[in-house]
């Protein structure tokens, strides 16, 4: 059944949101509990043993960043994590890249706009990521 909303919301925005506030719950449970207590709550991408002290600080700082609404615009986007290191959060709570599109600035950053979709209800969100980058460049580059 598909849900109606009024004319001021628009449909694409509130699937963002739900999954945002999905992203967040699963953040929260992560930071509560750990990578052992979060997998009894809700089971997810095991590491195995590619669960390093290495791997679990970068999940962390992603979670917390998510706690802390970063990732979702160009202006606060998500940093440190690398592109690795979003792709493992996001592969831990279901998503997904659909599309991803990579903006070059003089000052040695990128910043990636990364669609994601749900493994678990579809449901998609664009991310965005700060890279630091060895020889920078000016442009869009546009990957699908």
């Amino acid at each position: 059944m598909r849900r109606r909303f009024p004319n001021w919301i628009d449909y694409e925005d509130t699937l963002s949101l739900s999954a945002h506030v999905t992203l967040r719950k699963y953040a929260l449970r992560f930071l509560t509990g750990g990578p052992g207590v979060y997998s009894k709550i809700k089971p997810f991408y095991r590491f195995g043993a590619g669960m390093t002290p290495e791997v679990f600080k970068i999940l962390m700082s992603g979670c917390e960043q998510i706690r802390n609404k970063k990732g979702l615009s160009m202006e606060q986007p998500f940093e440190g994590l690398g592109i690795g290191g979003l792709f493992m959060l996001m592969k831990m709570f279901y998503f997904h890249q659909i599309e991803q599109e990579i903006f070059q600035f003089e000052e040695g950053f990128n910043i990636d706009r990364i669609t994601f979709e749900s493994g678990l209800d579809g449901t998609m969100i664009d991310l965005f990521n700060k890279v630091i980058v060895r020889s920078p460049q000016i442009g869009c580059i546009q990957t699908s």
